[in-house]
């Protein structure tokens, strides 16, 4: 987020403190601290107990003591800049404020993304798949859905979403070679959901695992297992079923028994 990046640049020069003590500068608790202490001179007179009180106030979840939160504040290299106390308050109020109601509404964004997609008559298909996530379920249904939709068969969608090489043949040469006109938004839908799967997935392990030992460098890995994929969301959408984690499943993967046979949706039987 470029409001994020803006507010990390006037630290660095003028208040670099706060940049170390916690996970994210634009998290709630980070914020917080920015608007109670929003200059060097503010918090010169901090102390453990203090912070700790401030730490309750605001609902800190971190798990990190008053103390070594402190102790990362007082660490920090010395600011570079010379703006005055008034005009650096200004400056990082601001900022806080601006940041604030940007997160506002991305949380109400994803709020709507995710009563979109709970509505919509596809997502119960994939909803099953190992750490597809809510967003990024959206983005297979949004960005995927249509070419599974159009496509005659699973080797045209991972063609169109950019996860099948394309082969090049002239008379006695040949060649295959990264696919490049292709739907990128759905290549990322899928590449994103591939390599996370992976890490909860034991087939999907295996598959990228296998890869890696042939050779294959990490994008392309991830995007042989996102093909593997593909042909089993294919089946899945082709024949209205949700995909089922719990069937037993082998290297050699047989979509048609990757799906819930009696969890048809929309009422098809």
């Amino acid at each position: 987020m470029s409001a994020a990046s803006q507010l990390d640049a006037l630290l660095s020069a003028h208040w670099p403190g706060p940049l170390g003590m916690f996970d994210r500068l634009d998290s709630p608790i980070g914020l917080a601290f920015l608007a109670r202490y929003p200059t060097p001179v503010s918090a010169s007179r901090l102390t453990a107990a203090r912070l700790g009180a401030f730490l309750r106030r605001n609902s800190y979840s971190g798990k990190k003591p008053p103390e070594e939160l402190l102790a990362r504040l007082g660490q920090a290299p010395k600011p570079t800049g010379c703006l005055d106390e008034s005009t650096l308050t200004g400056l990082v109020n601001a900022h806080v404020n601006q940041l604030r109601a940007l997160l506002a509404i991305l949380k109400e964004l994803n709020h709507t993304i995710a009563v979109a997609v709970e509505a919509h008559p596809y997502a119960g298909l994939f909803a099953p798949m190992p750490r597809i996530g809510g967003l990024n379920l959206a983005q297979v249904v949004g960005e995927v859905g249509p070419i599974l939709e159009r496509a005659e068969n699973a080797a045209q969608v991972a063609a169109e979403v950019g996860v099948a090489p394309v082969t090049h043949e002239s008379g006695t040469r040949r060649s295959v070679v990264f696919r490049m006109a292709v739907n990128h938004h759905a290549r990322q839908a899928m590449t994103v959901f591939a390599d996370n799967s992976r890490h909860a997935d034991e087939w999907a392990a295996g598959l990228y695992a296998d890869a890696r030992a042939r050779g294959k460098r990490h994008p392309h890995a991830i995007r042989i297992l996102a093909r593997a994929w593909i042909r089993v969301m294919w089946q899945c959408w082709k024949t209205n079923t949700a995909y089922d984690p719990s069937r037993p499943r082998q290297q050699k993967w047989r979509p048609a028994e990757w799906c819930t046979a009696g969890a048809l949706l929309m009422g098809v039987s």
